[in-house]
This record gives C-alpha cells, structure tokens and sequence, in this order.
C-alpha cells in the first residue's frame, strides 16, 4: 500500500534561463544551473545573473543528447574552489573534467580533462550524472554508447566504461589515470574495469544517493517497451540488467533470457505509444521544510511533465500512483544545500517542489 501520497506543488525560483538540464548548490544558498550548450550560470536570490560563471560553448556539441550534462562541486569546494563537470565534446565523445576558480566565476584555462570515453557512433545515450558520495568518491553514470538494443554490448562488458556507474577517487593519481580508483571497488583485482561500480544501463541520466540510508536510486531510459526506476542498497557490483531485460522483460533473447543475479525495477511502466518518453529519477525527500514529504522518492516524466511521489520503503510497484502533473519540459531533479528538491525545465526555469495545502 502506499498510503495517503502527499500533494505535490511547485514553485519558481529563477526563469530567463537558456535550455536548463542540472541544477544544484555548493553549500551555500546560491544555486548552480548547468545549461545544456555549455554554460553554467548562478542563480542569487532568485535571479539568474547574466554573467556566466563558466562558458564552453565553443567546446561541447550540443544538442539533442549531447551538450553539458553534469556538474558536482568537490566536498572541500569552499576551500579548494574544485569542481567537475561532465560533457560531449566536439568529436561526440563523453568528457569528465575538473576545472578550479574563484566563488563568481570559473577559470576556463584551467580545465584538466580527468577522462575520455570514446562515444562517436551516436549521438544519444550519454548519461553524465556526477554526485559525491558520503564517502568522498566521485560517482559518475554513463550510457551504453548509443544505438538500438546497444549494439556494441558496452552495458554488460566490464572492460567497457559505457552503461556503467563509475566510482572514482578524483584527489588522486593513478599510474596511467588522471584519478585514483577506490580499492573497495567491487572489481578491483579481477578481470574488467576497476572504476566500475554497478553496471547494466542503457542512459542512466540522473540518479542519487538517499542521504539517511545511502540507498542507490537510479532512472534508466528504456528503449521502445518500458521506463524504470531501480533500487539498490549502494549499487556495488550489481548488475542493472540491461541489454539482458528492459526493466523485467526479456530484450536479448526476447523470451527465455536469464534473469539471475539482476537488480529488478521498483517501478515501471509502460511507453506509449506515438508519444517520446523518457524517465527522469529524482531524489528521496530528506530536506525539513515538507514534513509531509519525508521518506518520499521523487521522479518524473521527461516530455510529458508528470511527477510521481512514492514511498522510498515501496516493494515492487504493481501500478503507478496518480502523478502531479506539471505540465513542464522537465530535464533534471536536483537538491538545494538544505535538501529541498528542485527541477529544471526545458522551458527556460528552476522550480522548488512543495505541497499543496488542503485547502487548495
């Protein structure tokens, strides 16, 4: 059972933006906007500043499923002013970067290009979602490259980067990485790649760790059937399933695939048809200005604007809840130094998601 699902609302913080796809902060109550052509832009007291805090424009190719996609600032940014962002370049390939400067305005010359995955076949399915981890790791998602039915079966080869989730140690070198890879990493010492922390997705665009359980979420893109949304207790070593399953069905065979092993979706539902759909995974409310938001999981619908919140304890989801419907081209979640949720939509706005009162 669900329960009584509290009553979703939204409200603006900032418009006048350019095409919006990530928002988040830095630990104070500014807010960060990546635009998808390549900019990042400030938002202060509710207004976006017309001065771009970092312009690579002329360096990322853009659009459709490429453009700048990422953006986490290191834990001791206050500090050190490090941040990383994440983007395709002008050959289509998928680029993790740190760049420094100073609290309004990074430096463009300073970027080091921490890594390079190949991604020139086609021009979809980047991923590009970066988060820190409670434990001071770089977490970075990847798509599988790309294609019908991910034709170069990148999501489950473990000597491929693509349809993973990295786990990196970004405040360290290693000896032919601009990195260092965590040695708890589940593949560290066997065959593979011992950036990998859980495999099997096809475009896992957004996800997030809950911040009281440490609890994976992930949103994966389906193909032409399904849309999901996956649950794990951290995500190391599992293997989400795809090209294997599209959610729980079969896709490579159609029938009679083995499911063994693989992480099932919380959630998933089916495309309709003759309408583009593609899931967006959001967050768990761990923030204290919406009581009745506690312990709920966020997600949404890319092209329609429907929002669903459901209980992050759920079993396995039989049948979706009403949504709130946003009517909004939205293309990220993202959370405010105090852990109120927010999305952007393509429209050109950053919104804060709240509750309705009763009487409304």
């Amino acid at each position: 059972m669900l329960g009584d699902a509290p009553r979703l609302a939204l409200e603006l913080v900032a418009d006048g933006l350019s095409a919006p796809v990530y928002v988040t902060h830095a630990g104070g109550e500014r807010l960060w906007v990546v635009e998808q052509p390549g900019r990042i832009r400030i938002i202060d007291d509710g207004r976006a500043r017309e001065r771009l805090f970092l312009d690579l424009e002329d360096a990322v190719s853009c659009c459709r499923e490429q453009g700048m996609l990422g953006l986490a600032f290191h834990p001791g940014y206050e500090a050190n002013g490090r941040f990383f962002i994440t983007y395709s370049d002008l050959r289509g390939d998928l680029i993790l970067s740190e760049f420094a400067g100073g609290p309004d305005r990074a430096d463009p010359a300073s970027e080091r290009v921490v890594l390079r995955i190949a991604h020139r076949d086609y021009d979809d399915h980047y991923g590009g979602m970066l988060e820190f981890g409670a434990d001071g790791y770089l977490y970075f998602s990847t798509g599988d490259g790309g294609g019908i039915s991910d034709p170069g079966r990148n999501a489950q080869d473990l000597d491929s980067l693509l349809g993973k989730i990295l786990r990196l140690d970004v405040d360290a070198v290693g000896e032919e990485e601009a990195y260092g890879i965590p040695e708890d990493n589940p593949f560290v010492g066997q065959a593979g790649r011992g950036e990998i922390w859980s495999y099997g997705f096809r475009n896992p665009w957004r996800f997030s760790f809950d911040a009281l359980t440490g609890e994976l979420w992930v949103g994966d893109v389906g193909q032409d059937r399904v849309e999901e949304i996956s649950r794990h207790v951290d995500g190391r070593g599992a293997d989400f399933g795809w090209d294997i399953v599209e959610a729980r069905r079969c896709n490579r065979p159609r029938r009679g695939c083995d499911r063994t092993g693989l992480v099932s979706p919380i959630v998933e539902y089916q495309q309709i048809e003759g309408i583009s759909q593609a899931i967006l995974g959001g967050y768990v409310y761990r923030g204290t200005a919406q009581p009745e938001l506690r312990g709920w999981y966020l997600f949404a619908e890319t092209y329609e604007g429907p929002i669903w919140a459901i209980p992050s304890t759920t079993e396995p989801l039989e049948e979706l809840p009403e949504p709130f419907d946003s009517e909004l081209f939205i293309t990220s979640f993202g959370e405010d130094a105090d852990g109120e949720i927010l999305l952007t939509a393509f429209q050109g706005a950053v919104y804060r998601v709240t509750t309705a009162s009763a009487g409304d």
